[in-house]
């Protein structure tokens, strides 16, 4: 099952009406975007299955750099950085039309909203979600891992003793490399990147 983080309904607040203050607002008629029961009527566009917005799913977002890749260490996963950005999921609690990302300080106790998308991000974080919740037995705390160098996206599933990870998005021409919705271990998914080449031009951090 999906641990995701569960922020203090103090920032779901601040978070939703920065999400609502960015999403196109209709000239007619109102929506919701409600942060997990809190209604901020705001007169936003509704979604397309018509029903109020919510703000669901939060996951902290970290790196994975080509330098820690390289390294050969015996445990690459200690070598990932919080980015300080977090990733919020927008849907009607059926399906995610839309995500949000911010910027937290170091306490978690301010966060601003840089950006707010409708790209299929969304929805493949949300069959992710879905898979994990259908295939994995963990109350592991869930992050969101990217991969620069190679255009990865993924779930990182942190417990004391392991860590595992579900591919969210890749390449299409890395599909028969690197398999989404599968349980990797963070040494196998490191081994599977390793298999194809990094873009070039990408930092190393």
């Amino acid at each position: 099952m999906v641990n995701a983080s569960q922020l203090p309904m103090g920032i779901q607040q601040s978070v939703a009406s920065q999400i609502a203050q960015r999403l196109p607002v209709l000239p007619f008629g109102s929506g919701h975007l409600d942060p997990k029961g809190v209604e901020l009527d705001l007169g936003l566009e509704p979604n397309p299955g018509g029903q109020e917005l919510q703000l669901t799913e939060s996951f902290p977002i970290w790196s994975l750099g080509l330098d820690a890749i390289k390294s050969k260490s015996k445990n690459v996963a200690n070598l990932a950085r919080s980015t300080g950005y977090w990733h919020h999921q927008i849907g009607d609690g059926k399906a995610a039309y839309r995500y949000a990302r911010s910027k937290a300080n170091e306490q978690l106790t301010d966060f601003t909203v840089t950006e707010v998308g409708s790209s299929s991000i969304a929805a493949k974080v949300d069959q992710s979600v879905s898979w994990i919740d259908s295939n994995v037995a963990t109350d592991a705390e869930v992050r969101m891992l990217i991969v620069p160098a190679y255009g990865v996206t993924a779930f990182w599933l942190v417990l004391p003793t392991e860590n595992d990870v579900v591919v969210v998005e890749r390449p299409i021409y890395d599909e028969k490399l690197i398999s989404l919705r599968h349980l990797y271990t963070f040494d196998d998914f490191v081994t599977a990147l390793s298999s194809v080449p990094p873009s070039i031009g990408v930092p190393d951090q």
